[in-house]
């Protein structure tokens, strides 16, 4: 059997060199990688802290608006609430006032009202 002259053996010291090289290879591209990863992991993770404050100053105006809004409603009810009762207080008042001058024609109205009602309510 002849032998190859560019057949290196096992224990040949180009071998070795060349296995070393690669390992020294492997070992830089393995370290760039994990650096890569790091830097894409404080990316995302800056990017995360821009996404949080964007919502959360976005709440805050939402709050705010909503607030406001609530608020103006509160306003408009107790504005309306307020002119409901001085009507009904004017209405009890001027209804006190009528029965006053007219006693006999208010009972009068107010039984045949109860006759009607009760007519209804039989049905």
């Amino acid at each position: 059997m002849e032998t190859d002259p560019n057949f290196q053996t096992a224990g040949s010291p180009d071998l070795k060199a060349t296995l070393a090289s690669g390992k020294e290879h492997a070992k830089v591209a393995a370290d760039e990688l994990k650096a890569a990863a790091g830097e894409i992991k404080e990316a995302a993770a800056a990017k995360v802290g821009e996404l949080k404050e964007s919502a959360a100053a976005k709440a805050q105006e939402l709050k705010e608006t909503a607030t406001a809004k609530a608020s103006e409603f509160r306003e408009k009810a107790q504005h309306q609430w307020s002119e409901a009762r001085s009507k009904s207080k004017n209405f009890q008042a001027e209804t006190e006032e009528y029965v006053r001058a007219n006693p006999t024609k208010s009972v009068l109205t107010a039984l045949a009202a109860g006759f009607i009602v009760g007519l209804i309510i039989r049905k």
